[in-house]
């Protein structure tokens, strides 16, 4: 595909509490009620000084993949018009992608068929339903996290599909006659 015209900007959530705290923060993001804004607003800040576009396609994998969906709404609704933002996860624990995106999650993954599990016996709303196969193999199979690597399961396995998918979406996506200029910033931070 060509992108040379594309610019691949990382808004990062490091672990918190060792890993306890992205637990606590990913379960009662899946139910909606947030414990914390503090990733969400550092992402927005991380991002905003570099996004300088009137096309915006938010990529996350794993946690990320609420993050996406929160800073989707958080963008649509100061400064970024919905015809020129989408959302593409991979891994993704959640039941639905902001602004009707698209997503790639593996029937192999173990993570998201155990937040899947739990959420089943705590009648939460469970993750969407696997769209791509990724084989695993037997040594992985020992590992409580197998399928769910996003080099090593999603991109060395499934990055024709990723790609395709994604570069559907920017196709589709539209500036808007009043989008911001390009010297600009693109919406208003927190």
């Amino acid at each position: 595909y060509n992108i040379s015209n594309i610019t691949f900007i990382t808004g990062y959530n490091p672990s918190h509490i060792g890993g306890l705290g992205d637990l606590i923060e990913t379960a009662t993001q899946i139910i909606n009620h947030s414990v914390s804004e503090f990733d969400f607003k550092a992402i927005l800040f991380q991002i905003h000084s570099e996004i300088k576009t009137k096309k915006v396609i938010l990529v996350g994998y794993s946690q990320g993949t609420l993050y996406t969906n929160e800073i989707y709404n958080y963008l649509i609704n100061n400064g970024i018009p919905k015809k020129s933002i989408s959302v593409y996860n991979v891994a993704t624990p959640v039941n639905y992608i902001a602004g009707n995106g698209d997503y790639a999650t593996s029937p192999n993954d173990a993570i998201i068929n155990n937040v899947r599990d739990y959420a089943i016996k705590l009648k939460l709303p469970q993750p969407l339903s696997s769209n791509i196969n990724i084989p695993i193999n037997k040594d992985e199979q020992k590992s409580p996290y197998f399928g769910h690597s996003f080099q090593e399961n999603y991109l060395k396995n499934s990055s024709d599909f990723i790609a395709l998918k994604i570069n559907r979406q920017i196709k589709k996506l539209e500036i808007s006659s009043n989008a911001t200029t390009i010297n600009s910033n693109c919406f208003n931070p927190p």
